[in-house]
C-alpha cells in the first residue's frame, strides 16, 4: 500500500486528497491553512512540507503557482521521501520551474514525473478530471495505475517531463481564449440588441457541443463570477506564463498576448478574485 502525500489541500487538493483517502491509502497532508487539511477525513495533518513527505512513496503538490511550488518542494521535502519517492508536480507551473524542480529531485535521488490536473475542483470531486503526465520513473506504471483509479483519464505525454508542462499550458490557453471569445461575441450581440443566449443555444447544440461552452458560456451569460472555481489573477498567471513560453520557444503568440491582456486589464480593474470567466465583465460593459 503507497503512502503518500499531499501538499496543497485547497479547491483542488481537497477533493482529491478525499480520493486518495478512499483508496485506502496512507495519507500524510500539509496545508498553510491547517483547517483546511484537517476537514479532509482519515489523514494524517502535518505542520511542514517535509514532515508531510516522511517516508513517502509518492509527493503530490496541488499548489497554486511557481513560487508557492518552489518553497514547499525543496531538498528537504524531498530528501524525506522514501528511497524510490517520486514527486508529482500537479500545479500549472512553468517550463523553468519545472527544470528546477527536476533538478532537485535529482539531487535529493528522487523521482519526478509532471502531472497537471486537468478540470476544476467541482470536476475533481466527481473524478471527472484528466491528468496530463510525462516523465519516467521506474514504478511509473503503477502510478499512472494508481492515478487512473482516481479521475476520469491519465493522458501520456511521454518520457519528456515538460511535454505535459508544455501541453498543459497550450490547453489552458485554448481555454482562456474562449472565454475571452464568448465574452466578446455576446458584446457584440448585445450591443446590437440581440440575445446573446439564442446564439450561445446554437453553438453548444451544434459547432461547440462540449463542457467548456456550455458551462463557461452559461457563467459569461449568467455574470456568475462570485464564487471562484478558478480565480481571474490565477488566470492572469497561467496566461503569461503562456506567453513566456511561446516567446521562449519562438513560435507564434500574437493571439496569446490579446487574450494576456484582457485578463491584465480584469484584474487592473479590480477583479482579480472573481471566477477567471470573470474576465468578460469588462469586456461587455465597454
Amino acid at each position: 500500500m503507497y503512502t503518500v502525500a499531499l501538499l496543497g489541500v485547497g479547491l483542488m487538493g481537497a477533493p482529491y486528497a478525499e480520493h486518495l483517502v478512499a483508496q485506502g491509502l496512507n495519507v500524510r497532508l500539509y496545508n498553510r491553512t491547517r483547517s483546511k487539511a484537517e476537514a479532509v477525513e482519515g489523514a494524517k495533518i502535518f505542520d511542514t512540507p517535509a514532515e508531510a513527505a516522511q517516508g513517502a512513496d509518492l509527493l503530490f503538490s496541488v499548489l497554486s503557482d511557481d513560487s508557492t511550488v518552489l518553497a514547499a518542494v525543496d531538498h528537504q521535502a524531498l530528501a524525506a521521501l522514501a528511497p524510490n519517492g517520486v514527486h508529482l508536480s500537479c500545479a500549472t507551473i512553468s517550463v523553468e520551474t519545472t527544470k528546477t524542480l527536476i533538478e532537485r529531485a535529482q539531487k535529493a535521488e528522487r523521482g519526478h514525473l509532471s502531472c497537471p490536473f486537468l478540470g476544476r475542483p467541482d470536476f475533481v470531486a466527481k473524478k471527472a478530471h484528466q491528468f496530463l503526465i510525462s516523465g519516467t520513473v521506474d514504478n511509473r506504471a503503477d502510478i499512472i495505475k494508481l492515478l487512473e483509479k482516481t479521475c476520469k483519464q491519465v493522458v501520456d505525454f511521454g518520457e519528456d517531463p515538460l511535454a505535459a508542462v508544455r501541453s498543459k499550458l497550450a490547453t489552458n490557453f485554448m481555454i482562456a481564449g474562449a472565454v475571452v471569445a464568448m465574452g466578446e461575441a455576446f458584446a457584440m450581440l448585445e450591443s446590437a440588441g440581440i440575445d446573446p443566449r439564442k446564439a450561445h443555444e446554437l453553438w453548444t447544440s451544434a459547432l461547440f457541443d462540449c463542457p467548456l461552452y456550455k458551462n463557461y458560456g452559461s457563467k459569461v451569460l449568467d455574470k456568475d463570477f462570485q464564487d471562484p472555481l478558478f480565480r481571474l489573477r490565477l488566470g492572469l498567471k497561467d496566461t503569461s506564463l503562456i506567453v513566456d513560453e511561446a516567446k521562449a520557444n519562438g513560435s507564434s503568440h500574437e493571439l496569446m498576448e490579446t487574450v494576456k491582456v484582457q485578463f491584465e486589464k480584469s484584474v487592473e480593474a479590480g477583479d482579480g478574485e472573481l471566477d477567471w470567466t470573470g474576465v468578460t465583465k469588462r469586456i461587455r460593459s465597454l
